[in-house]
């Protein structure tokens, strides 16, 4: 980088001062600097990007939202599509603490349960997870012609899948 120091301190300063105008102060800039330079973010744009670029849901017959090994009646039917086999690798590769998916066509946070096999059951992390869905309800507030998102389990607001990932 070309830049001097000055310009450097410069930027630093005016990046500072536009954090405050947005409300987020230095205690607040400093916690949320330690959150991204403790964390590993991994981000998959498009996990059916097969899909996405044929405008098609099913890779081959399969649709990926379902080629996952779980609660499944013959788990030996499952990550046969790029998409789940990606998602696999992923997963094999990291130890998440917290993933996100993001679904298009409804504006819930979903959580587990979300299997025929654990109807009327609640996961043993529900409670945390109702605190962490209300919160990202309260934070995204929604769409502009939208109230803010609804949150549960997915078998109490979506539907319930055999082989979905969120239950894997």
């Amino acid at each position: 980088n070309s830049m001097t120091l000055d310009q450097h301190l410069k930027e630093a300063q005016d990046c500072r001062q536009e954090l405050r105008n947005k409300g987020i102060d230095d205690v607040h800039r400093k916690w949320l600097a330690r959150l991204v330079a403790t964390r590993r973010l991994i981000v998959v744009p498009t996990a059916n990007a097969l899909g996405y670029y044929r405008n098609k849901r099913e890779e081959g017959n399969i649709d990926p939202n379902r080629d996952f090994p779980y609660d499944l009646e013959d788990p030996s039917l499952c990550m046969q599509t790029i998409a789940g086999r990606t998602l696999n690798e992923i997963y094999r590769e990291h130890m998440f603490q917290l993933a996100l998916t993001f679904h298009a066509g409804m504006e819930v946070v979903g959580y587990e349960w979300g299997a025929p096999s654990w109807l009327n059951h609640l996961a043993p992390d529900d409670t945390a997870q109702s605190e962490i869905g209300a919160a990202y309800s309260r934070y995204g507030g929604g769409w502009s012609k939208s109230r803010p998102y609804e949150y549960g389990t997915m078998n109490d607001l979506v539907y319930y899948v055999r082989g979905g990932m969120e239950g894997w």
